[in-house]
């Protein structure tokens, strides 16, 4: 018997979530419920007993799927969430109301034809082939839908931008003639499926995606993978309807969106003189994550956190994790000169002294605080990476509160 439960959870890890044999969770696929399902199903046998047949049987699923699915349910959830390194609370704020709904649409018609045709000593076997049954199937429409409507961006690559280069036309959304016709250029904002312009944005950016570790050393470049880099609206909107909302990723999880060339890492040569304006959210529950990651994504890529010639924006960056969220802004300098900035009046140019550089970065950390939008009471932080690496940690002394 446990070897149908165990046949059932590798088929949707492996074929449904598609997780690869280096991430299978086998503590999660040694769970045992079999033995509690049996225990149950005696009691019912034993101490629901009617004159009239129907009427047991009905209150027999009844019984199962008023006081043993919920509980079940409830706490095979909990333990997932444990196996799986996550907070049972959230998981179940997030799954528990859903997957009972989708319960109850199946699970009692399943019911009474076990307790109605099925023998005792079979019917766990029973449930246990219509659950693997149910689990292949999904397995194979996940599959199919993947084939016919992939998850992946489409490519918007070939699309031209918008307006097309060397036009004279005051209207975008009509073409040069051509051939002596004058082709409609439709923007997605016309039609969001036919479009044939996109918007360019004012730098590509790139979107990483740091993986949680396994717990066996991981080497921090195995976990940081690039995404996809992109250069206009369209391929942003395509890339964001695409990929996991922060809210449902796995803890320590993190995505990070930065102009295409840097890296991520503190020991980026753009990024090692530099340092980051951030804010944790501890109240998990209550924190609308996708909505405020999207906001600073749209700054970021949008160039509204900083004036056109401050040159300090890296990248944003949220970080998932037990007790909280994180949002954080990087910066090119904290504010001062640095190694190769020049001599002008730039991020890290001598010719920007530390008084108009703390004024930049001020300017910066007021604009990414409106976007996360906080109370009055509630402050984001600067930190240089240099003062978080020897501090140990990202949580370094601020050097300046906004």
């Amino acid at each position: 018997m446990q070897i149908l439960f165990t046949t059932g959870d590798v088929l949707a890890q492996q074929a449904v979530e598609k997780v690869g044999v280096e991430n299978h969770n086998f503590a999660r696929t040694g769970l045992i419920f079999g033995p509690t399902a049996t225990t149950w199903f005696k009691i019912l046998q034993q101490k629901v007993r009617m004159s009239s047949k129907k009427a047991e049987i009905v209150a027999r699923v009844a019984a199962d799927q008023l006081l043993f699915s919920p509980f079940n349910l409830f706490v095979f959830l909990s333990s997932m969430a444990i196996m799986e390194g996550s907070d049972p609370r959230e998981k179940l704020e997030k799954t528990y109301k859903t997957a009972m709904i989708k319960n109850w649409t199946v699970w009692p018609f399943v019911q009474l034809v076990n307790f109605r045709l099925v023998p005792l000593e079979h019917r766990v076997m029973f449930v246990n082939v219509i659950a693997l049954a149910m689990t292949t199937l999904a397995a194979a429409t996940a599959a199919s839908n993947n084939a016919i409507n992939p998850k992946s961006p489409v490519p918007l690559d070939t699309i031209p931008i918008s307006p097309p280069p060397g036009s004279t036309n005051a209207d975008e959304n009509v073409d040069p003639k051509k051939d002596g016709q004058q082709l409609e250029q439709i923007t997605v904002f016309h039609d969001a499926d036919n479009f044939n312009v996109k918007h360019p944005l004012m730098h590509n950016w790139t979107l990483w995606f740091t993986k949680p570790p396994s717990g066996k050393a991981d080497n921090w470049n195995d976990l940081l993978k690039d995404v996809v880099t992109f250069d206009s609206v369209e391929e942003f909107w395509g890339i964001y309807n695409n990929i996991t909302p922060t809210s449902e990723l796995a803890l320590k999880s993190d995505y990070h969106l930065f102009k295409e060339g840097v890296r991520p890492e503190w020991e980026d040569i753009q990024n090692k003189h530099g340092g980051k304006w951030a804010y944790q959210f501890k109240d998990k529950r209550s924190v609308p994550i996708d909505e405020l990651w999207l906001h600073v994504m749209l700054a970021a890529i949008g160039e509204t956190l900083e004036n056109s010639d401050d040159g300090e924006v890296m990248g944003v960056v949220v970080n998932v994790r037990k007790g909280f969220y994180r949002i954080g802004l990087w910066t090119r300098t904290t504010g001062k000169p640095i190694p190769g900035g020049g001599d002008g009046d730039n991020a890290g140019g001598k010719g920007r002294n530390a008084e108009k550089g703390k004024e930049v970065l001020m300017g910066i950390g007021r604009r990414f605080r409106e976007v996360l939008r906080l109370r009055d009471n509630e402050v984001v932080e600067f930190s240089g990476h240099i003062d978080s690496q020897h501090a140990g940690s990202s949580r370094a002394k601020a050097k300046f509160i906004v």
